[in-house]
């Protein structure tokens, strides 16, 4: 796989890369932000653009004045939509939500029609529940609001590097009725749908044993997705990857990818912001003896090799104060890659070949 710089874009703002659009925001104030999908303005926008989102064809956003005030626009048929005046506003799988003026969350679908209306927050959801959680417990809650089952964080007992209770740092996701969850002290859980109890706890400390921990010296140290198509979760850390099954609930590959590939990633000192995408991790990275943050890469997790790297701040480039940044990360889109620099330039790449 090999890419070519295309363009660069100065001044962006947000960008994000839904549904192999790339969608950003370009404007000298907050009130003058304008949004762009594909390079083209959103003429029908206007300009003041705060925050947007994307679910299929439509994009969703609000604007700085009046905060509130929520708008649709659909690529395709070009319609602008204006939503009533909201206090919160996400998207979770193929809901829409909205805080109502009475702290509850209505949830709509992607016609905006309200589907139910909610006391609680999901960030996970099924069929006919949803997971919420804060600092003391996660809960299986019904769309009725119904508890189904609480699960007090107390139960994974004290962090070794954290407060008094485990607070969960991620959702990983839900693969084979479990939901899998990263606590900030270097855990790992998964957790029964059905009955609320722990069916596996992984933990990078010795001292997690007394706790029913199984000990892995990598699980919940590094950056841990959910990839949807095969249900296995990958985690890639400073010098590693790691591969679980949630089928059998099993570590079933774990290698320091610098010492499998040590003339590729491994001539880099630090590897930041790995993004899983398909079979790939992309990173940026610092390489030794370098000064800074300057390149990207691409690891291929299945063959453990760097397949493409790009040196995107140049020597000349970073003596004028420019660099890659953390946490920002390396974008895949269709047949183009984007990243953003820490002066807000958007640099986009073009695939040349791809390797098999």
């Amino acid at each position: 796989m090999k890419y070519k710089k295309l363009k660069h874009i100065p001044n962006v703002g947000e960008m994000k890369v839904c549904n192999e659009h790339l969608l950003y925001v370009i404007g000298s104030g907050l009130r003058n932000k304008k949004l762009y999908v594909n390079n083209k303005p959103i003429e029908e926008a206007g300009e003041g653009i705060a925050s947007f989102k994307m679910i299929n064809e439509s994009i969703y956003y609000n604007k700085w004045d009046p905060m509130n005030f929520y708008y649709s626009y659909n690529l395709k048929s070009k319609l602008l939509n204006s939503i009533n005046n909201r206090f919160y506003f996400k998207t979770i799988k193929n809901y829409i939500i909205f805080e109502t003026n009475n702290d509850e969350y209505e949830y709509k679908n992607l016609q905006l029609q309200t589907l139910f209306i909610s006391k609680y927050k999901f960030y996970e959801t099924g069929i006919d529940y949803g997971i919420t959680y804060d600092t003391n417990s996660i809960k299986k809650v019904s769309f009725a609001n119904q508890i189904l089952w609480e699960f007090p964080l107390s139960q994974l007992g004290k962090p070794k590097y954290d407060s008094e209770i485990a607070h969960i740092k991620q959702i990983v996701g839900i693969a084979h009725d479990n939901i899998w969850i990263n606590v900030k002290s270097g855990r790992l859980i998964a957790i029964d749908l059905l009955t609320g109890k722990t069916v596996v706890k992984y933990s990078i400390y010795n001292e997690d044993v007394e706790y029913g921990y199984n000990m892995s010296l990598k699980v919940g140290a590094g950056a841990t997705y959910l990839n949807t198509t095969d249900n296995f979760i990958y985690a890639m850390g400073v010098d590693f990857v790691q591969k679980i099954n949630t089928e059998t609930l099993q570590i079933e590959e774990t290698y320091n990818y610098r010492e499998e590939d040590p003339l590729g990633i491994g001539q880099y000192e630090y590897v930041y912001s790995p993004l899983l995408q398909g079979k790939y991790f992309t990173f940026v990275g610092r390489k030794k003896n370098d000064y800074d943050i300057r390149h990207i890469g691409i690891f291929d997790y299945t063959q453990r090799k760097l397949i493409w790297e790009y040196e995107v701040i140049t020597p000349e480039d970073y003596k004028t104060g420019n660099k890659l940044i953390i946490p920002q990360q390396v974008y895949m889109g269709g047949n183009k890659i984007y990243v953003k620099d820490f002066k807000d330039t958007l640099h986009i790449f073009e695939a040349t070949e791809t390797i098999i």
